[in-house]
């Protein structure tokens, strides 16, 4: 079992494996190349399920959101964005203004509802659903139109140079 390999062998077994044609009948496809998977977008309902999860922390629930609304090129997922972000700036500044007028029962009636929401919000959007909410998705979607991607300016940027 105990089997020596001289330095030499190893670059000759690979030299000629290189050099073997293709073992497989199937051609190898555009999308099967390393290349192709190296640019590979990351799933839309993941991102829209992450535009709305990261609302719930402390702080930074907007910056996601705001991230996923300029740089990622699915509308699913920039509309779940959008949507995350004035939802978060909302539910924040209602729980602020019941704070101020010291209403604790219906703060934490309104931060339960809200829990409530964004959990519903999140299924829906990693399951591609489209949850339509009252105002905020028609809204949501004429906003959406007149935001333009970072990828989309950086094209109208390289049509102005070139």
């Amino acid at each position: 079992m105990n089997q020596t390999v001289q330095p030499g062998e190893i670059a000759k077994a690979v030299r000629a494996r290189s050099a073997m044609p293709a073992q497989s009948d199937q051609k190898q496809t555009k999308s099967d190349s390393p290349a192709a998977h190296s640019h590979r977008q990351p799933d839309t309902n993941l991102l829209a399920a992450l535009a709305y999860a990261t609302g719930w922390l402390p702080g930074y629930g907007w910056i996601l959101p705001l991230i996923l609304l300029f740089l990622v090129r699915q509308r699913f997922a920039r509309l779940q964005a959008l949507q995350a972000l004035v939802l978060f700036l909302l539910g924040h500044a209602s729980l602020f203004v019941l704070t101020v007028l010291g209403w604790g029962r219906l703060w934490q009636l309104v931060y339960f509802l809200q829990l409530v929401l964004w959990l519903v919000l999140i299924y829906h959007a990693y399951f591609q659903r489209r949850l339509v909410l009252p105002w905020l998705t028609e809204w949501s979607e004429q906003q959406l139109e007149s935001l333009p991607t970072v990828s989309g300016l950086v094209h109208a940027a390289d049509k102005q140079t070139g």
